[in-house]
């Protein structure tokens, strides 16, 4: 059998990810309280991320004569898990002792004397979000899929009770 000349390149992409699978570990070390997305969640993606591209991977060394359509779509929709997987990875909510900080591709700092409420809202699909109105500036959502969201939510309001009480003082 002759090998494709995409393979090496499906392999290196395939060895990466998996690379990247197992070091999805909890987030740890932090003095503030962190909330990410499940770890469940986050194996599940990586790992139908994965299947994706040992599909690709098998039609190159098998030689199967996909068409460039076929390359072009399974190559964007890998690229789009990755990203997805990428973002879930990095999504956190940290809660420390004088801000909110939400982190995707990059952190947001909300002080916590910015925000002016916070609401738990539904979607249709019966996931909870919380919305934060931010003082003069808009609002954040920031997702329900987070483990542990009530504990977020409880604790997000007793920290800006917190906050409040301070100022006043």
């Amino acid at each position: 059998m002759r090998l494709s000349p995409l393979a090496p390149l499906f392999i290196a992409l395939t060895t990466a990810l998996l690379a990247m699978l197992f070091q999805l570990g909890e987030k740890r070390g932090a003095v503030a309280d962190v909330y990410g997305m499940p770890k469940a969640l986050r194996i599940f993606l990586w790992g139908l991320t994965l299947v994706g591209i040992a599909g690709l991977v098998a039609a190159a060394y098998f030689e199967v004569q996909l068409r460039p359509f076929q390359w072009w779509a399974g190559s964007a929709m890998g690229i789009a898990f990755v990203a997805m997987c990428a973002y879930m990875d990095r999504y956190c909510v940290k809660l420390t002792d004088s801000a909110l900080e939400v982190t995707e591709f990059w952190t947001e700092r909300i002080p916590y004397s910015s925000i002016s409420s916070i609401e738990v809202g539904s979607s249709g699909r019966g996931t909870d979000h919380l919305v934060v109105v931010i003082n003069g500036s808009g609002q954040l959502v920031i997702s329900g899929y987070l483990g542990c969201f009530d504990d977020l939510t409880s604790k997000l309001k007793a920290r800006l009770a917190l906050a409040r009480s301070r100022k006043g003082t």
